[in-house]
């Protein structure tokens, strides 16, 4: 605030000083976040303003008008002075009064939504002459935001004739008797001009930030252009709080794309925190994208910014991960935030400046059972040796012991301490012990019967039923009519979540979504392998297959081929094969390579199964299928030079404009026998054909699949992505691939 005040410094620097004073203070001003489009309804209770910041924002904003002021009376610079021409100054100008106007709008907002509050029993059973006196004063603060003066000139008229005239209109009911005053057409009156105001600055601001941007893109500012994309998306996200509209989100996601710079104040920091928390609902991939920037701000010591908010982002982090349970590497990175969180938030278990006690308690309490139970998922997996597994599972009990013993005999915290232990008899599942687990799992679904918790029981009663079904020994303490119970009660606690999952996928948060996911697929093989009813199982993997699409996972989708093939190849109806094949043709349209991780071989190859692609044969395939087996035949008497020597001549046999599946094979191994001979140069080499020849099979493979969508009037550009995103790019698909994707980027341009 002290450069912003000081008349020594240069303009724009006071400017930018009195942006990051204003828009710190903005932020202590409110506990919560409000709705400019509804303070008339609502109100802005008393207790959630800090008063004493409001009036500091009140001070901030009159500085940087006055400033504004003065800047525009100063004399113009002449071309010789700034180059070029003082234009920069004039983008900067611009952009500041769009700035400080979309501020002082918010300012008002609070003024009229603090009186709204305050003389809500006067204008709901108040006298018609008080009532008509606080109509009075909410007209006074509308005229005092007018003379602002950073309206244009038109717009400042057309705004004062209204502001004044509803004015007048006041004061004449004032002078009339009670009887001839009609409030209700008071009230809509004065709605119509909160109303014009809203719209008009909203207008205002976005007319002055365009002129800024087409000022800082003619002088090639790319910074410029960010903050302009952010001020104006921060606009739109605070002013219009409308969850199904795109413009905000598409204006913060282009901006943070256009520069890695942080900004005027904490700008790039806030954008990608305000599109990971929107993302949290939609897209897991999205919101990792953007706490992953978030974060990497957060650990620049420069930034002196508080370690807890580095652990709070990461501890978001990591939750996001962990709602990404079909990305290759997502729980490894979950497991690697949460430990960061833990670090950062252990230290603060008593509370500080920035955390209460309790607060910071219950986020540890959430950061331990997260490391819990993504340590126990490490160690469940099938290449984990046996010293390892025992080291992950004792990791992961200490977490869960931890907090059972904090919480326990507290009825306040009864849910974590359940959630702890349902943990626990995972892990004691995965030591072996799947009676006990079984019995841990009993107790806590009964608890979240008793508690009505829908999401806990979803999720325990799918690890239940997954526990029964793969244990013989976890059925030994249980009857089959139990075994049956719990089917039937898994099979009762998803449909209230098919149920709103069809009638709004937005209905359903993302963690929801992916332990339905879990549950779904379960269900399908229980009426599939168990039931003998495949009809009833392709309906559930028809939801497992929408859940995927819902969070933007369209490759994982169609990774579900194989489940789903198997399924209808026993259940021989036309209409489920073509409502799949239809779903296919959908979700690969929707693919993004860049927001999803997936097996892209193996989904092309899903899709040329439906949709082939001619591939000729070289004419040499008979001839390196019989090296290939005179390599196992020699191999296998251990005369390894004979060996090394048939498939040498294999791979001199393959031709790189046309791979083929053996090609892989003769060059894979290859590369082992190198290896095992510790011939490391030969080895690195097959290792560096393997992977062109895989490169130029990529862009072949998917270029083929790109025409034929092309040919079928279909969207072929995932496809081309996915051909052109390789190292090698000399190969002739990788040029046509490209040129095709550019083509089609111009023309939809």
């Amino acid at each position: 605030m002290s450069i912003g005040v000081d008349e020594s410094a240069d303009d724009l620097i006071r400017l930018r000083a009195l942006y990051s004073s204003v828009t710190a203070v903005w932020d202590g001003c409110l506990k919560r976040p409000i709705s400019p489009w509804n303070v008339l309804d609502h109100g802005v209770p008393f207790d959630d303003v800090d008063r004493n910041q409001l009036e500091r924002l009140r001070q901030f904003l009159g500085c940087a008008l006055t400033l504004l002021k003065e800047f525009r009376s100063r004399p113009k610079a002449r071309p010789q002075d700034v180059p070029p021409g003082g234009r920069a100054a004039e983008g900067e100008l611009l952009f500041w009064e769009a700035v400080f106007l979309y501020y002082r709008y918010l300012l008002l907002a609070v003024d009229i939504g603090c009186a709204v509050d305050q003389y809500r029993p006067t204008l709901e059973r108040g006298k018609w002459d008080s009532r008509l006196s606080v109509y009075d004063s909410l007209t006074k603060l509308c005229i005092e935001f007018v003379k602002c003066d950073l309206f244009s000139t038109e717009r400042h008229s057309s705004l004062s004739d209204v502001v004044w005239g509803f004015n007048d209109w006041i004061e004449d009911l004032l002078g009339k008797s009670a009887s001839e005053v009609d409030f209700d057409e008071v009230k809509r009156r004065f709605d119509d001009l909160y109303l014009k105001l809203t719209r008009d600055t909203m207008s205002q601001a976005t007319e002055y930030f365009l002129a800024a941007d087409t000022v800082y893109d003619r002088l090639g500012h790319k910074q410029g252009c960010a903050e302009v994309l952010f001020q104006r998306g921060v606009m739109q996200y605070t002013l219009c709080q409308d969850v199904g509209t795109t413009k905000w989100y598409d204006l913060l996601m282009k901006g943070n794309s256009v520069t890695g710079a942080l900004g005027f104040h904490l700008d790039r920091l806030y954008s990608h925190l305000i599109v990971a928390q929107a993302a949290e609902r939609s897209s897991a991939f999205v919101a990792v994208y953007n706490y992953q920037n978030a974060l990497s701000w957060c650990s620049d010591a420069r930034l002196g910014i508080p370690d807890l908010i580095a652990g709070e982002v990461a501890f978001r982090l990591g939750r996001q991960y962990l709602n990404l349970e079909q990305i290759r590497g997502a729980q490894e990175n979950a497991l690697g935030v949460m430990e960061k969180a833990l670090k950062v938030y252990e230290p603060h278990i008593d509370g500080d400046v920035f955390i209460a006690p309790e607060d910071a308690f219950e986020r540890l309490l959430s950061i331990r059972w997260n490391i819990a139970e993504l340590t126990k998922r490490k160690a469940a997996r099938p290449n984990v040796d046996d010293e390892s597994r025992d080291r992950l599972l004792n990791r992961a009990e200490e977490s869960c012991n931890w907090i059972i013993n904090r919480t326990k005999g507290k009825a306040k915290f009864a849910a974590q301490e359940m959630s702890a232990r349902v943990i626990k008899a995972d892990i004691t599942r995965l030591r072996g012990d799947c009676r006990t687990a079984v019995q841990e799992l009993q107790t806590a679904i009964e608890y979240y019967e008793r508690e009505k918790d829908q999401f806990w029981l979803l999720q325990t009663l799918t690890k239940m039923c997954e526990t029964i079904l793969g244990s013989r020994e976890a059925q030994g303490g249980l009857t089959q009519r139990d075994v049956i119970a719990y089917l039937n009660k898994l099979l009762a606690a998803a449909r209230p979540y098919a149920e709103r999952f069809r009638k709004d996928s937005n209905l359903l948060e993302v963690a929801e979504k992916t332990i339905f996911f879990r549950a779904s697929e379960l269900i399908a093989l229980v009426w599939y392998h168990d039931q003998g009813r495949p009809d009833l199982a392709m309906n559930w993997l028809f939801v497992a297959f929408d859940l995927l699409t819902s969070l933007g996972l369209f490759g994982n989708a169609i990774l579900l081929d194989q489940k789903i093939r198997e399924v209808l190849s026993s259940h021989d109806v036309g209409q489920d094969r073509e409502a799949y094949k239809n779903r296919l043709i959908q979700a690969s349209q929707r693919i993004s390579p860049k927001n999803e991780e997936a097996d892209w071989q193996q989904v092309g190859e899903i899709l040329q199964y439906y949709f082939p692609i001619q591939v000729t044969a070289t004419e040499y395939l008979s001839d390196k299928r019989e090296h290939l087996r005179t390599y196992e035949a020699m191999k296998e008497l251990e005369r390894l030079s004979e060996a090394v020597e048939a498939l040498e001549k294999g791979a001199m046999l393959i031709d790189y404009d046309n791979p083929e599946d053996i090609d892989f094979e003769l060059l894979e191994n290859l590369h082992s026998v190198y290896r095992d001979l510790r011939e490391h140069e030969k080895a690195v080499h097959a290792e560096h054909r393997l992977k062109e020849l895989r490169d130029i099979n990529q862009s072949r493979n998917f270029l083929l699949l790109a025409e034929r969508y092309r040919e079928n009037g279909w969207d072929p550009r995932w496809a081309l992505e996915i051909a052109t995103d390789v190292s090698f790019q000399e190969s002739r698909y990788y040029r046509r691939a490209k040129a095709m994707l550019e083509q089609i980027r111009i023309s939809t341009h």
